[in-house]
């Protein structure tokens, strides 16, 4: 059985950071980020390592030929991302541009795969991506069959708001008129019988 100890450090919520520096570091950076980041009491600090020198680093449009230096950090203290890129910019007198500080699991942190290989349309002999010939690609066939797919598709939008009504074609709507008029006024008059003269 856990012990009361076990049962509490692992109900303890912690924050994840990761700051991404580009370009050189200043001196003992390492020291000095992992002493200034204890303050938001860490529960891991790690080095996760450098880039290799790239011509456009990812995420960081304004620097050229410069490797990215990537810290994770994880905290007992909730950390603001955007404050924290803010303090330690001027903390350490690291420019905005050269700076990331970002959840490790951000989807931006994705980056696509360079070296796949490009395959030119032009030379695809098998012509892998040509459109079914039985289908027709012009004509009244085709545009009612597209009719159809959009009316799918706006079936499956108002399904999902919940909002609106739609009317199929052919179909009369008559079940609610669309303006509700009142048949008397206040007065018990016939709205349509008041008429006035000046004098």
């Amino acid at each position: 059985m856990k012990t009361f100890k076990e049962y509490l450090a692992e109900s303890t919520k912690t924050y994840a950071v990761r700051v991404k520096i580009a370009g050189e570091l200043p001196e003992n950076f390492d020291k000095r980020l992992q002493d200034y980041m204890s303050k938001y009491e860490t529960v891991e600090f790690k080095k996760v390592g450098t880039t290799p020198v790239q011509e456009h680093p990812h995420e960081f449009p304004r620097i050229k030929n410069q490797e990215v230096t990537i810290y994770d950090v994880e905290a007992s203290y909730p950390i603001s991302f955007q404050q924290l890129e803010t303090t330690l910019a001027d903390e350490f007198g690291i420019s905005f541009h050269n700076l990331k500080v970002k959840h490790p699991s951000d989807p931006t942190e994705e980056q696509k795969d360079d070296e796949a290989v490009y395959e030119p349309k032009l030379q695809d002999s098998e012509y892998k991506d040509t459109p079914d010939p039985s289908e027709p690609s012009f004509g009244d066939e085709y545009n009612m069959s597209l009719f159809k797919e959009l009316m799918k598709s706006r079936k499956e939008d108002k399904e999902e708001s919940q909002e609106g009504k739609i009317i199929e074609p052919g179909q009369d709507d008559t079940s609610e008129p669309l303006f509700k008029r009142e048949d008397k006024n206040p007065d018990g008059v016939s709205a349509g019988s008041i008429t006035r003269h000046s004098k």
